[in-house]
């Protein structure tokens, strides 16, 4: 996002900070996320998650099997 941002200032955005003469535009962008005053708004897309059942699936739970003797193998 500051990466984003940074490129805008370069490119001649307005900013949104008192920059007190920083010139740097990744510094800048810095100092208005530190701020919160970045103007971008990430929007994701969600996803409807719909649980599966283990009967619609087929899958059959797995019992832990007890091993005898108990020991380590080399």
């Amino acid at each position: 996002m500051i990466g984003a941002r940074s490129l805008q200032i370069a490119m001649g955005s307005p900013i949104f900070v008192d920059a007190k003469g920083e010139i740097d535009p990744i510094e800048i962008a810095t100092m208005e996320y530190e701020q919160g005053t970045i103007p971008i708004t990430v929007k994701r897309k969600t996803v409807k998650r719909i649980p599966i059942k283990e009967k619609e699936v087929g899958r059959i739970p797995i019992k832990e099997k007890e091993v005898e003797g108990g020991g380590d193998r080399m």
